[in-house]
């Protein structure tokens, strides 16, 4: 009998434990993604900004000076 009880404790505390580890787990992918998002913008403002600064040094060449 004590040890059927102890067993139920042991299940009970397991489960608590994994119950514990899935919400852990499910707290890591979702910062994974905000990462990511966070990343991928990053990387499209980086994009972006270099676009835009061979734009300017496009239009904004000194015309060539002829000797």
């Amino acid at each position: 009998m004590f040890i059927e009880i102890e067993s139920r404790e042991q299940q009970s505390q397991q489960l608590e434990k994994n119950e514990q580890q899935q919400k852990r787990i499910l707290e890591l992918i979702k910062k994974i993604e905000e990462l990511e998002k966070t990343m991928t913008n990053s990387v499209s403002n980086s994009e972006q900004v270099i676009e835009n600064s061979s734009l300017l040094t496009r239009s904004t060449k000194l015309p060539s000076t002829s000797s």
